[in-house]
């Protein structure tokens, strides 16, 4: 299976190269795979602006949900996975250490 992966993969490869675009497509393809990976993709919070900011909100309320706050909404969407990572991994060391989150 992974070599049929690998052979459609360079035949992909091949045709970009043939077309001249020097990899640019598989670059943007590549980008674009790894946005999916985000928190804020896959978790889609609440966005809204907040006073002069704007707010990235996953949960009920900024207390006991994740938030992220930024000047744009790009900004509180970097925000909010930067939130996100940062409790899970203070959950797993917290587990790990078998300390009460």
């Amino acid at each position: 299976m992974a070599e049929e992966h690998d052979y459609w993969n360079q035949m992909y490869a091949n045709a970009c190269d043939a077309a001249g675009d020097n990899g640019r497509t598989r670059d943007v393809e590549w980008r674009a795979s790894l946005e999916r990976l985000r928190p804020f993709y896959l978790l889609r919070p609440r966005m809204f602006p907040d006073g002069n900011v704007w707010c990235a909100l996953y949960g009920d309320n900024i207390q006991e949900g994740v938030c992220g706050f930024g000047d744009t909404p790009e900004k509180a969407s970097i925000a909010f996975d930067l939130a996100w990572l940062n409790e899970k991994a203070q959950r797993i060391i917290a587990e790990t250490l078998g300390e009460a989150p």
